[in-house]
């Protein structure tokens, strides 16, 4: 009675257990005030900022993305690193239970003829055969919660590689957008300076007809034809930086060289940038940064792994049982008479290691307080990134805003010289250099609307923002893969 007794006090312990180690407790973070309760913390997937590129309202734009975080190479190794943790996991829930095996041996022995007087009365020949078949269980009692840290920490584990797979959705995203809008610039610049060039082509043909008619001088017609020269510098240079840009979309889309040079044939601009930004984005930074999380979940694991360490000082106890057969002849194996059974508790304690268990918990202890330190300071250039970013945004609008009504003006006074010119108060050269200046101002306004929209895409990549628009199929390969098997285990 006493001895049932023991066995169920011992299999309650061993799956309850007594884990041994503090827990994780959550980092008390302090947010600056004007960072705390700007608006509402929910994370809504209606939300505009969640898939801030169909701001852009370009319908090629919102298809790459599409395609990218379907199909993209780096998202897809993301996701595989997950399959990997979840494996991990998984193979460590097989710690609780027991470990059941078979063994069976067959032995010819030949024992020498020197052998004791007591080995004769047992074996009336020194040569015999030996049949054994048996099987062994294993029970490992967690009683200090060495597998339990262990499976808080595999989990802690599964949760990085997830916040890992959003880090890298993040910023292939933006890396995406920022590659389309900077080809789009780049294409609508290119169309600007073949205008420009042609326009200086005109003036320096009105230049040399002033210096046949002698109201020229040679000295202006050779500096029209410089520029005209440097003009086409760089309209090749701003021709290669096309392909370029060209380029590494597709690199980034995984797609094949020129696959997307029909996009070099639209004559569709680029895209305008929002000029606004929503509210309580960052509220909820800390909530929504899939790097932070990151930090917060390495430093989870790490606990835990400390945890197991120091469990790794305790004893370990074992149930075991042997169940089986035993006989030197094959047709008296199943004799019930050459059955045996052993079956008890063992005990395994460190005494000696040479100082392994030590070195080991200084090594988790450090690694501990090396990922403390990385998520406080995750956290500290999150909030500094996301300042500096809202900051950029803003000046750049404002510059922005500068630029389009200097561009406005010209275009009121380019609208007067072609007035002025109709009613021959206004010559073709000089409308022609009104018109230039028209281009450059339009130049360097697009040039400004797309440092705005690169600040817009930086901003929600500082914020996190995308990492929620998982498609389906990378849902089900970083997690409904192992769901049933799971359950099956359990």
């Amino acid at each position: 009675m006493k001895s049932k007794l023991f066995l169920v006090v011992i299999l309650f312990s061993s799956s309850t257990g007594c884990r041994l180690g503090s827990g994780y407790e959550p980092v008390a973070i302090h947010l600056p005030p004007d960072w705390q309760n700007i608006c509402s913390t929910t994370l809504d997937p209606s939300e505009p900022w969640i898939k801030y590129w169909e701001q852009f309202q370009d319908a090629e734009l919102n298809g790459f993305v599409d395609e990218l975080v379907s199909c993209n190479l780096d998202i897809e190794i993301a996701a595989a690193k997950v399959r990997q943790a979840r494996a991990e996991e998984i193979k460590g829930q097989f710690d609780f239970w027991p470990q059941i095996d078979f063994v069976g041996i067959i032995n010819r022995n030949n024992l020498s003829s020197a052998i004791p007087i007591i080995f004769d009365e047992l074996f009336s020949n020194t040569s015999f055969n030996t049949f054994y078949g048996a099987f062994n269980a294993v029970w490992n009692l967690d009683l200090f919660g060495r597998t339990q840290n262990g499976m808080l920490a595999d989990k802690a584990n599964i949760q990085a590689a997830r916040e890992n797979l959003h880090v890298v959705q993040v910023s292939m995203i933006a890396e995406v957008v920022r590659a389309y809008l900077e080809l789009k610039n780049s294409i609508d610049e290119e169309r600007l300076l073949q205008k420009s060039y042609d326009i200086e082509k005109k003036l320096l043909f009105f230049e040399g007809s002033f210096f046949e008619n002698g109201v020229q001088d040679q000295q202006q017609v050779l500096k029209r034809g410089i520029e005209l020269d440097r003009m086409g510098s760089n309209l090749i240079n701003k021709k290669n930086e096309t392909l370029k840009h060209l380029f590494r979309l597709e690199f980034l889309l995984d797609k094949q060289p020129n696959t997307l040079s029909y996009l070099l044939e639209k004559e569709t601009c680029m895209p305008k940038p929002p000029t606004t930004i929503s509210c309580g984005l960052p509220s909820d930074l800390l909530l929504k940064r899939p790097d932070i999380r990151l930090k917060e979940q390495q430093l989870i694991a790490s606990t835990y792994e400390k945890n197991v360490a120091i469990c790794n000082f305790l004893p370990e106890f074992s149930l075991f049982s042997n169940l089986g057969q035993l006989s030197n002849l094959i047709r008296t194996f199943f004799n019930q008479k050459n059955a045996n059974a052993v079956y008890g508790m063992s005990l395994l304690a460190p005494i000696f290691h040479g100082g392994e268990l030590i070195g080991n918990l200084r090594l988790k202890t450090y690694k501990q307080k090396e990922a403390y330190f990385a998520y406080l300071k995750a956290v500290l250039e999150g909030l500094f990134d996301v300042q500096k970013s809202l900051n950029a945004f803003e000046t750049r609008k404002l510059s922005l805003d500068f630029f389009a009504n200097m561009t406005k003006k010209r275009g009121e006074i380019f609208e007067l010289s072609r007035a002025l010119k109709k009613n021959a108060l206004f010559s073709e050269k000089d409308t022609l250099l009104v018109e230039q200046s028209v281009l450059e101002s339009i130049k360097n306004e697009n040039q400004q609307s797309l440092q705005l929209a690169l600040e817009f895409i930086q901003l929600n990549k500082e914020l996190g923002a995308g990492w929620q628009y998982l498609s389906p199929e990378i849902q089900q390969l970083s997690e409904g893969e192992f769901e049933l098997f799971k359950e099956l285990t359990n």
